[in-house]
């Protein structure tokens, strides 16, 4: 409100002089008097402090300050509550309060205004599921990570980010670190050591003592070694899967060794077999009757490196010759050197002896 004072200047009397002064009338001696007026106006209009809103009122770990800016004045005073922050219009604030600015015209009338800053720098607690391994072998060539405690995640292998999602498939030893990042924009980390297990087994046949199958040696026992587990296959089936093996016929035969780690190697060996018969034979004598001047005959066998004869119920010789005294059926079995046998009645003679003097003739067989 503006109240207004005028003075108002009047003469009473043109010639009248003037002398003394009191509220603005002055009076002469002479009973003149004159008169001045003035006008006093009022300004006590109060300014509107303002803040403009900020992008957000809540401190961080993302947004560290927040810019305040009052209008609505001349000069500016910022109070946090306590003490005075600010003298100009913006104010950069940094930690959270109840942050007032007293806004000032030119008059010196002022008012007020407040904003609450609040802050959020509540981390996040970073983790990872344990893993049913974390050992990397020939048998698990991959494993996954979890990570839980945040809205995002980065995972790095030491060197480069390898993930942005809570699942990481890992296929090479290293640590891996994971970032969990909240909403507000803190965060926190956790690693985990991946290792990785790919030796391989020496896998190993110990040498029998013969590869070779015969008639005697009907079956060859295998021993394989450097392994926890055993495979072995005969080149079409499986065979076995124990470290030893008893094979009855020829074939390539090969072990599969693998450890605990599932990683595996193989070893060969191959089996042949010989079971060749010889011939058996017997050299025909001279005669096959023996007689009363032929009183024995020379047999010889041939085609082997031994000789068994039989005359049908005993042996009755172990060399290549035998000489026969007696009719009957002579039967020699020849064996080769390698054990290869064959029984065979390659020459059965008919021994049929002339009646001698003073015995009965005999049959012919």
């Amino acid at each position: 409100m503006v109240r207004r004072h005028q003075y108002r200047r009047h003469h009473s009397h043109p010639e009248c002089h003037r002398s003394g002064n009191l509220y603005g009338n002055r009076y002469l001696a002479n009973g003149c008097s004159d008169t001045e007026s003035i006008v006093i106006t009022q300004d006590i209009a109060v300014p509107t402090a303002g803040i403009t809103p900020p992008t957000t009122t809540i401190l961080t770990c993302s947004v560290t300050s927040i810019n305040l800016t009052a209008t609505g004045g001349v000069s500016y005073s910022w109070s946090d509550g306590t003490n005075i922050v600010g003298t100009t219009a913006t104010l950069n604030v940094t930690a959270p309060a109840t942050y007032t600015v007293t806004v000032t015209l030119a008059n010196g009338c002022s008012d007020t205004e407040s904003i609450v800053i609040t802050q959020d720098i509540a981390v996040p607690t970073a983790g990872i599921t344990p893993p049913t391994t974390t050992i990397l072998t020939c048998s698990v060539t991959s494993i996954n990570l979890t990570a839980t405690g945040g809205g995002s995640y980065s995972w790095s292998d030491g060197t480069n980010i390898v993930g942005t999602t809570a699942t990481l498939n890992v296929t090479a030893p290293g640590t891996y670190t994971v970032t969990v990042t909240s909403a507000n924009g803190c965060s926190d980390t956790e690693s985990i050591v991946i290792t990785q297990d790919i030796a391989a087994p020496t896998a190993g046949i110990t040498p029998p003592s013969t590869t070779v199958l015969t008639c005697s040696v009907t079956s060859i026992n295998l021993t394989a070694t450097g392994g926890g587990s055993y495979s072995w296959s005969d080149g079409t089936n499986i065979v076995g899967t124990t470290a030893t093996l008893n094979v009855t016929a020829p074939a390539t035969y090969t072990v599969t060794v693998t450890s605990a780690n599932g990683c595996s190697d193989t070893e060969s060996i191959t089996i042949t077999q010989d079971i060749a018969a010889p011939t058996a034979g017997i050299t025909p004598p001279s005669t096959t009757v023996l007689t009363c001047s032929v009183t024995s005959i020379n047999l010889t066998a041939t085609g082997g490196g031994s000789y068994s004869w039989s005359d049908g119920t005993n042996i009755v010789g172990t060399t290549a010759t035998l000489n026969v005294t007696a009719p009957g059926t002579y039967t020699v079995t020849v064996t080769w050197p390698m054990d290869v046998l064959i029984p065979k009645a390659s020459l059965l003679p008919r021994i049929s002896p002339y009646r001698l003097p003073g015995l009965p003739r005999q049959p012919p067989y």
